[in-house]
Order: C-alpha cells, then sequence, then structure tokens
C-alpha cells in the first residue's frame, strides 16, 4: 500500500489551505491504512510481495523462464495461504478492521493464480464479504448472497466449509429487522446447525460395538474416514464462535422457540467431541435432550440423535481411558 510523502515546506507555502488541509488528511488515512494493514497482515508477506513485484531484467531460455514462473506461482501461493490465514485469524478474534488487509490481498492473489472467474476465487471473496458484515457495511455484505451460490456450486451445499457463509447470510438478515428477514435468518442458523450434525453422523458410526454403545467411524473404519472427521483448529475455533453466537441469539430472542437452541446446544457438543473435549461435548448433548423432552417429548427426532450423540461420545471416552491406561503401563 503506498503511503502519501510529505510534502516539502515550500511547497506547503504555495498551497491554498484547503489544499493543504485535504493533503494532510489523504496524508494522514494513508499512514493509518498502511499501519493497520501491516499489523493485520504486510508484516507476514512484504517480502513475498516485493518479490512478485520486481520483473526480470532478462530473460534466459525457456528452462530459465519456466522455473521463473514456477517460483512466481510458489511466492503466490504463500501470500494466498498466508493472507487467508491471518484474515481467518482476526475474523475468529472478531477483529475486523486487522482482517481486512488479508482478505483483500488474498483476493487479489486468488484472481492473480487462477483469474478473476474461477471457484478458487469464490473463497476469499467470501471471508470479504464477512469482514464487511462485521464492520456493518451491509452495501458490501450484499454481495455474499451471488457469492454464496458459488460457493455452494464448488463445496455442495451441506459441506462443512458452507457453516461461516450461511452464518454470514443469517447475520445479514438478521440486521434487516423486517419480520420476513427474521425467518429467513432463523432457516440459515438452522442451516448452520444441520450441517455440523450432519458431518457427524457422516463420520460416526452409529451401530451398537460389542459394549452395546456406538462408535467414532474413524476409530473403526481406518484413516479415510479420520480425514473427512477432522477439521483444522481454525475451522473448529470458528465453528465453535458461529455456533456460540446462535446459541446467544436463541437465549435472548424471546419468540425463538427452543427447536433452535436444542440443535445449537447439539452441534457445539459434536464440536467439543471433534476437539477431544469429551465431558463438556456431553454436557452440551445432554442439555439439546432436556430442552427437546420439556418441548416435543422423547419422540423429537433430534432427541434420538442426541441419545445416539451421547453414545458416541461414550464409546470415545471409554477408548480415551483406554488408551490413558496403556499407555501408563
Amino acid at each position: 500500500m503506498r503511503v502519501v510523502r510529505p510534502a516539502s515546506r515550500i511547497q506547503m507555502q504555495k498551497m491554498p489551505w484547503l489544499v493543504l488541509l485535504r493533503y494532510a488528511l489523504v496524508a494522514l488515512s494513508s499512514l493509518r491504512h498502511f499501519k493497520v494493514a501491516w499489523e493485520g497482515v504486510l508484516h507476514l508477506i512484504h517480502r513475498e510481495l516485493k518479490i512478485l513485484e520486481e520483473s526480470p531484467t532478462f530473460m534466459g531460455s525457456e528452462r530459465e523462464r519456466q522455473e521463473f514462473k514456477k517460483r512466481r506461482k510458489q511466492i503466490a501461493t504463500v501470500v494466498l495461504e498466508t493472507s487467508t490465514g491471518a484474515a481467518q485469524t482476526w475474523v475468529v478474534q472478531g477483529n475486523f478492521t486487522l482482517a481486512v488487509a488479508g482478505a483483500l490481498y488474498a483476493a487479489r492473489t486468488a484472481e492473480m493464480l487462477f483469474g478473476t472467474d474461477s471457484l478458487e476465487v469464490v473463497h476469499p471473496q467470501l471471508l470479504l464479504a464477512q469482514i464487511y458484515l462485521g464492520l456493518n457495511q451491509l452495501h458490501s455484505a450484499e454481495e455474499l448472497l451471488n457469492m454464496v451460490y458459488c460457493a455452494a456450486c464448488e463445496f455442495g451445499p451441506t459441506s462443512f466449509r458452507m457453516v461461516p457463509a450461511f452464518f454470514s447470510m443469517a447475520e445479514v438478515f438478521r440486521k434487516c429487522g423486517h419480520p420476513d428477514s427474521h425467518t429467513a435468518c432463523k432457516a440459515m442458523y438452522t442451516k448452520v446447525c444441520d450441517i455440523i450434525i450432519r458431518w457427524f453422523e457422516q463420520n460416526a458410526d452409529m451401530t451398537p460395538n460389542a459394549e452395546g454403545t456406538a462408535s467414532p467411524k474413524s476409530t473403526a473404519s481406518g484413516e479415510n474416514c479420520k480425514e473427512g472427521f477432522a477439521k483444522s483448529r481454525l475451522e473448529m475455533q470458528e465453528a465453535t464462535e458461529t455456533v456460540r453466537q446462535i446459541i446467544e441469539h436463541s437465549k435472548s430472542s424471546p419468540t425463538e422457540s427452543s427447536e433452535l437452541q436444542s440443535m445449537a446446544l447439539c452441534a457445539m457438543g459434536l464440536i467439543h467431541a471433534q476437539t477431544d473435549d469429551l465431558e463438556l461435548a456431553k454436557t452440551y448433548i445432554q442439555q439439546a435432550k432436556q430442552l427437546c423432552n420439556a418441548e416435543t417429548g422423547r419422540n423429537c427426532r433430534l432427541y434420538k440423535k442426541c441419545e445416539m450423540f451421547e453414545n458416541v461420545i461414550s464409546s470415545m471416552q471409554m477408548k480415551a481411558l483406554k488408551d490413558d491406561n496403556q499407555k501408563s503401563e
């Protein structure tokens, strides 16, 4: 990001006061933007950006040109991954101002690597729209609707990676304040919880084992299932924060039924089960069961699912205890 250089004393004496004031404001604004961008991501990628901006003074053989292109692509990939990771980290922490620069550099680098119409550009653009939403720039966040459609085409509407997208859409509807928007917001919140619950169901074996309880498919069916079950630490942090906000919304809204809160509590329990916080996971699942029982009774579909999830978590606890005993021996 270019910083406006201070004017000399002679130049300042020749400027009208209004132009001088405007110049000072632009310089101050540019300096502030640079400081924010530096803290947000530039301190991590400034060396790589300098290399990408450089052009070779001469071109040698075809092999040298190919090596040069390959090296630039590798550096650009590093910039893309670092910028995306930095922006996601700031979003998780709720600091959207510092997240802007990382998302912008990620979007620009993705366009440079894959082209403006490629699906690889969807994720950084979606991240940028989420940041605009956090900054209450709703006019920019409106583009999220089109980007979510593209993301759904790429990942599938039930993919775990769609959780931030549907949550961002829910926030757009929530801030509109209209009755129809409230219904759409609830539908998006429900979709987020449903994705997490389906993700756990697809990667856990719900059939009883020798002890009479269900067991995680990742421990019974090899590494292929574990790869689908495992998520990165940042993905789990983002999902945890997302569901936490849904739980708070469902508790604070007097018009909200307990159905959404039950789903959110269940989803939170499954997230903690993935992060090996099994005791807390079981607590959330039991809270979801109690709400379901009080609202619709034990014949509720979600209540039965919570029973199965509780069995899965119990099996995970038994296996963890068994592994600890073997290590101590």
